[in-house]
């Protein structure tokens, strides 16, 4: 199944406070009996709520805007993800037709604010992976604990997101179950890592004094997520790496790792880094291990609840985030 759309991330990500209006639209259906008052009752057991709003674009907002809706919305005909204006929780929207899509006025040197009206109907699967302030919904998902997988920026499957699982690995009690006792191998992921993205890791480790890896590309080339000989979890590129801090032995940690084709930067359980460094950047490595590296070389003790990639680059504040304890 395809993602819906996005709200770009280069927009306003909420509409002007300013003539903001919404109204619950009337689902029920009526008809009128032989005898009595006429009876009325639920036509759908979602509730629709119908919003106008308003944007303030420059013009280069404006080409980004109608090129989303033209292109990306099939002119309006799709669905799309957005925050909603109340209560920023993420839903899908379409918009909703009148006399034209919407609606553009001039209000300055280089500025227009454009209305429409938007629909609001349901939650994308995606909606509990984007971290506040914008909707980005990841490119690939390995969650064991909910059970939701994603490969190409769609749901899928868990055999549609791995293609091969070897060894003695596991899945039960919401994780991914890594022995590391030179049976188990790896799984292997058909993913290629994005030149600019962002990286997401729950995981455990019952072994903290072994050089092991739970996602990561081939050898010291690319390592996302690894433990080093002194148990210190780290990112690492082939040209430098970041230690994001010191795990304790069985205890969950949530790593994070983002790059934008020059700049890695990390954070641990709520905690960023800002020691990032430009030594090199995660380009053409595929496939990526989930378990070990994707030799099968290096295989993690412990358990992985969660691997996430995102064709977005996040700010440290969205790693916060993204791992800490909420």
């Amino acid at each position: 199944m395809t993602n819906s759309p996005t709200w770009p991330t280069s927009l306003p990500q909420l509409p002007l406070a300013n003539g903001l209006t919404a109204e619950m639209r009337d689902t029920r259906e009526s008809f009128e009996p032989q005898r009595g008052p006429s009876i009325s009752r639920p036509g759908f057991t979602a509730d629709l709520k119908q919003f106008q709003v308003s944007f303030s674009l420059d013009l280069a907002q404006l080409a980004t805007f109608e090129a989303f809706v033209r292109d990306d919305l099939a002119r309006g005909s799709l669905k799309f993800g957005m925050r909603d204006p109340e209560t920023l929780a993420i839903h899908l929207w379409k918009i909703v037709p009148g006399q034209g899509l919407y609606r553009q006025r001039r209000v300055g040197p280089g500025r227009v604010t454009v209305s429409m009206e938007l629909l609001r109907s349901g939650t994308p699967w995606y909606a509990p992976y984007s971290p506040s302030g914008v909707v980005v919904a990841p490119e690939f998902l390995l969650d064991f604990e909910a059970g939701v997988y994603a490969s190409g920026g769609a749901r899928v499957s868990l055999s549609g997101a791995l293609v091969a699982t070897v060894g003695s690995i596991s899945i039960s009690g919401g994780a991914l179950q890594c022995p590391g006792d030179g049976s188990v191998e790896m799984n292997t992921v058909g993913l290629t890592l994005p030149a600019a993205g962002t990286a997401i890791g729950f995981a455990s480790t019952t072994v903290l004094d072994s050089d092991q890896r739970f996602f990561a590309g081939e050898n010291f080339e690319t390592v996302v997520f690894g433990v080093t000989e002194l148990g210190v979890l780290y990112a690492k590129d082939g040209g430098g790496d970041i230690e994001l801090g010191s795990p304790s032995s069985g205890v969950q940690f949530k790593a994070a790792s983002a790059w934008d084709g020059d700049e890695f930067v990390g954070a641990m359980d709520g905690v960023s880094m800002t020691d990032s460094f430009d030594e090199g950047a995660l380009t053409g490595v595929t496939p990526v291990g989930v378990g070990s590296e994707n030799d099968g070389g290096r295989a993690w003790t412990g358990t992985i609840a969660r691997i996430a990639v995102y064709n977005h680059v996040f700010t440290a504040a969205q790693l916060e985030e993204l791992t800490g304890a909420t």
